[in-house]
């Protein structure tokens, strides 16, 4: 089936930097806490936006309770929830919120630069008179859960933040089952319904190389070649693959590759990034390692990037680790009677990694 998401863009008044800072003292206050911070501390809690706002409140009335503190203080919080440490835009930059969700990616350093020089030459082509547009189709090669399928979300909220392509935040998700029909012209017609959706946005084909296996592969990829230049100028095609699959569905006829304006590599992660990318995502559960966790977290880490297993799961990999932590944090919680909710012990994530 089809998916497509719209995005409208609607005016929404932020708070100033004081009213921040009475909310902040507000919920507190409802939670039957008192603020002993310094100014600066508090002034840089405020400077965040009130989706990271709420959840740094939250962590932090969290930490509060489970020490029985009368009082939200230092101890409630870890730095990155007091210093506010990614870099701004400049007040007259368009794209603040997609940049600020390209920046916080981990790692994707040479995506990012790419992604960079994209705007840089939309933005000097538009000094220049023109329409700031150009080819932008691309293809993004890596393996599972290095952040393909994210990236391309991001990239829709850049390029409608900036106005590289003419309509705000349409961004298409599709696969084999959206464009290939059970009979000859079906396909073409199926192809050409989906593009024409995506005009004006992004359109994400995951496991593109599947579409040129099998029965009407080769009427796909001759109409999508076809419509990808003649709305190649209001039309961001982003094909996405393992790279010996992305290598497979270039050379499956010989002009494809022409159409293709980028080519972005998403390498596996590394011990440290997937290490990184466990502790966010905790952090997002507001759960806390007890003495000892990291240590398992990292050798079992280290030991599945040795294997360098064929389509290595990256952040998948993390994503099931701290579910299955969970699972046995829970049965233990329950088994033992703890009112702790939000510690993870180092036997929860051996009951895992003993058993994986």
């Amino acid at each position: 089936m089809l998916q497509r998401n719209f995005y409208w863009e609607l005016k929404i008044i932020e708070p100033t930097q004081e009213e921040k800072i009475q909310y902040i003292k507000n919920v507190a206050k409802q939670n039957g806490l008192k603020i002993k911070l310094e100014d600066w501390m508090i002034n840089s809690i405020a400077e965040k936006s009130m989706i990271e706002i709420d959840k740094t409140l939250i962590r932090a009335c969290v930490k509060a309770n489970k020490q029985k503190l009368q009082e939200i203080n230092t101890d409630c919080f870890d730095l990155e929830d007091i210093l506010f440490n990614w870099e701004k835009p400049k007040a007259d930059t368009k794209s603040e919120y997609g940049l600020h969700q390209l920046n916080s990616l981990i790692g994707l350093k040479e995506v990012k630069e790419q992604i960079r020089k994209i705007l840089s030459y939309v933005e000097v082509d538009g000094m220049r008179g023109g329409q700031g547009r150009t080819m932008l189709h691309m293809c993004m090669r890596g393996n599972p859960g290095t952040g393909k399928s994210t990236a391309a979300r991001i990239i829709s909220d850049i390029f409608a933040e900036n106005g590289v392509l003419s309509t705000q935040r349409i961004f298409v998700e599709v696969g084999r089952e959206d464009f290939i029909g059970e009979y000859v012209g079906d396909t073409a017609a199926k192809t050409r319904k989906v593009i024409q959706q995506a005009i004006g946005g992004v359109l994400f084909i995951d496991k593109a190389y599947s579409l040129v296996q099998g029965t009407n592969g080769y009427e796909w990829i001759e109409t999508l070649m076809k419509e990808m230049e003649n709305d190649r100028e209001d039309l961001c095609v982003i094909l996405a693959d393992y790279p010996e699959e992305m290598e497979k569905l270039m050379n499956a006829t010989p002009s494809f590759k022409n159409r293709i304006q980028f080519f972005m590599d998403f390498p596996d992660y590394t011990v440290e990034e997937l290490y990184e990318i466990f502790s966010k995502q905790r952090k997002e559960d507001f759960l806390e390692l007890e003495k000892g966790c990291k240590e398992i977290v990292l050798k079992y880490l280290e030991n599945e990037v040795k294997q360098n297993k064929e389509n290595f799961e990256n952040a998948h990999l993390v994503r099931n680790l701290v579910e299955k932590i969970k699972f046995e944090q829970a049965v233990r919680i329950k088994e033992n009677g703890s009112d702790d909710l939000y510690t993870i012990m180092p036997q929860d994530i051996k009951n895992v990694v003993f058993a994986m």
